[in-house]
């Protein structure tokens, strides 16, 4: 499957939008690099949920669609919207969201101990019951250390806070890695949708996105390579469903160098708009059937020129359900055909598809 996202606001629910992840989990975005881009996240009820990075980074940029149907009213760390975690797990930053009169927020920058950091904005109207784009930017030192919140309501992004010269390494010596979400008072609603997460590095994709939105699509035919063998029928009609069947439908190999590829459905309609697209992710579903070790990654295909994407991923051989194969991920955010930004015409000269290394 490829996902493309492009800029743009959109407040409504995408829980539909592949991959969703629903309550309680502990998602790895283990081959994030520089981006993440598109997930969304059902907050459970008695946990928060843990977002773990590739990396430790001691900046970053974390922004997502946000719903709540209430808020916090105790502090933090465990009345915290949102935690960022060191690379052992340990609590760094807190940001708090607590109710005030008339349906508006106090939103303040916390040390996971309680601590404040910097000023706070109090009387902030933070929808109830209602999609907003919530944008935070965190960069942890002991002397020159930032913070910065930017919330999008849907008449546009507004700075609530930026508060620098600070010590936000509230761990000495640690940076960050993980972050936790959860629901306020762990009652209510917290859905969070189309995450980006970017850690500042390069001349690109180093501020902050606004909303965005993912589109997904489906293999529609197959494309110029078919090595792999299907279970039936034709390669793609092992490969077209949304979300994947686990096992019950696939194509395998035994041999490095093998590739499939694909044919989507011609982008139109809502992309033939002036907004820029952010990037193409591509991902795969495998797993391998015996104890030779096998790796898995994605690549695009352009002129009859091959494009493989730099995450190859070592398979497992044990399945009991879809959350256990292995998920090759590849995101694009320029055209590797011309090393520049992505445009549609550009994207529906693209076949997608997965290769053996």
């Amino acid at each position: 499957m490829a996902l493309i996202m492009f800029t743009g606001f959109d407040l409504s629910n995408d829980a539909d939008q592949f991959p969703f992840f629903t309550a309680n989990t502990s998602l790895t975005l283990s081959s994030t690099t520089r981006y993440t881009y598109g997930y969304s996240l059902q907050v459970g009820s008695s946990a928060p949920a843990m977002i773990r990075l590739d990396a430790a980074y001691s900046e970053l940029i974390i922004e997502f669609d946000c719903f709540l149907s209430t808020f916090e009213t105790t502090g933090a760390p465990a009345g915290a919207f949102f935690e960022i975690q060191t690379e052992d797990g340990v609590g760094q930053i807190c940001l708090c969201f607590e109710s005030e009169s008339g349906g508006s927020a106090n939103v303040q920058f916390k040390t996971d101990a309680g601590g404040t950091l910097g000023s706070a904005t109090t009387g902030y109207p933070i929808p109830i019951n209602a999609w907003f784009h919530i944008g935070i930017r965190v960069k942890i030192s002991s002397t020159v250390g930032e913070v910065e919140l930017m919330v999008d309501t849907g008449a546009g992004p507004v700075q609530e806070i930026l508060d620098t010269g600070l010590d936000t390494e509230h761990i000495v010596g640690k940076i960050m890695q993980n972050f936790n979400v959860r629901r306020p008072n762990f009652s209510g609603s917290y859905f969070m949708d189309n995450l980006i997460v970017m850690d500042e590095t390069g001349a690109k994709d180093n501020d902050f996105k606004g909303p965005s939105r993912v589109f997904y699509g489906l293999p529609a035919t197959d494309g110029d390579l078919t090595d792999f063998t299907p279970l039936s029928s034709t390669n793609v009609s092992q490969v077209d469903e949304r979300p994947p069947d686990e096992d019950s439908t696939y194509n395998q190999s035994p041999t490095s160098g093998h590739r499939d590829c694909f044919n989507f459905p011609t982008w139109t309609g809502v992309l033939d708009g002036a907004l820029p697209i952010v990037g193409i992710r591509v991902y795969s579903f495998a797993r391998k059937t015996d104890a030779t070790p096998v790796s898995l990654k994605n690549f695009g295909r352009r002129s009859s020129v091959n494009y493989d994407g730099s995450n190859a991923v070592s398979l497992g051989d044990s399945f009991t359900a879809i959350a256990d194969m292995d998920s090759p991920i590849e995101f694009w955010t320029e055209d590797p055909f011309d090393a520049a930004d992505w445009t549609v015409a550009k994207l529906n000269a693209f076949q997608w598809g997965y290769t053996i290394p």
